[in-house]
């Protein structure tokens, strides 16, 4: 993460960053543990998505100097409320 905001901004003016993620358009299949385990065989099925809101974490600035030694974490976070924003747009959550 930390390589692209250098190419950015390589005097290092920017000291906080907000991490966003967004899934968009296409097709997406995202199923719960329990339709997973109901479904082993496997099979999943696909639907045409369209655009979601972007989701951020919270609290939702990071310091610039974090972010290299915390994009696994990050990322991971972002990934799980991703999921929840597709999910609860199923009446999952």
């Amino acid at each position: 993460m930390s390589a692209a905001l250098d190419r950015l901004d390589p005097v290092a003016r920017i000291s906080t960053v907000v991490p966003v993620a967004r899934l968009t358009g296409g097709i997406g299949a995202w199923m719960s543990r329990t339709e997973a385990e109901a479904n082993r065989n496997g099979a999943m099925s696909l639907n045409a998505r369209t655009d979601a809101p972007a989701v951020h974490l919270t609290p939702s600035g990071r310091r610039r100097a974090s972010l290299s030694a915390d994009a696994a974490g990050i990322a991971r976070d972002l990934a799980a409320r991703l999921r929840e924003v597709a999910l609860a747009g199923r009446g999952m959550f």
